[in-house]
């Protein structure tokens, strides 16, 4: 709980709801300065929907529900990415992969308290930017 505390306490101007009543594949939801987050999903899940949604906030205005369209989808993009650097962040990752050792994308995961799908699209994120990694597959990262 520690980490989802850290984020709100953060953004104090924010107002945070946990709803159990949100609509299953929903994770979270911004609303002016009002996030609601599914508190119905596991707790990597709700920390790493809690980010996006935060990135959401410190990249966009307005409404992107509609993701037929191409710039809302840029959009939902962008607080992704805005979200993967706040969870995890290049620095602390590039120290773990630098470490001349194996290491599994699931103890990447448990290490930065996300799930693992993230831990692989922030990677390749930081990949296409500036991370350099020598050899990857989905399940192992190897420096």
């Amino acid at each position: 709980m520690i980490r989802i505390e850290a984020l709100i306490e953060e953004y104090g101007n924010l107002s945070f709801y946990f709803k159990k009543d949100m609509p299953d594949g929903l994770g979270g939801l911004i609303s002016n300065n009002n996030i609601y987050v599914n508190a119905n999903e596991p707790f990597d899940r709700l920390y790493s929907n809690l980010a996006e949604e935060i990135g959401h906030y410190e990249t966009i205005e307005g409404d992107i529900i509609d993701q037929s369209i191409v710039l809302n989808r840029k959009y939902e993009s962008l607080g992704r990415k805005c979200s993967y650097r706040k969870l995890i962040p290049y620095d602390q990752l590039k120290e773990l992969i630098n470490t001349g050792e194996s290491i599994h994308r699931y103890e990447l995961a448990e290490e930065f308290g996300v799930p693992d799908d993230i831990v692989e699209e922030a990677i390749n994120i930081y990949r296409i930017g500036r991370l350099h990694i020598s050899k990857y597959s989905s399940n192992l990262l190897i420096q």
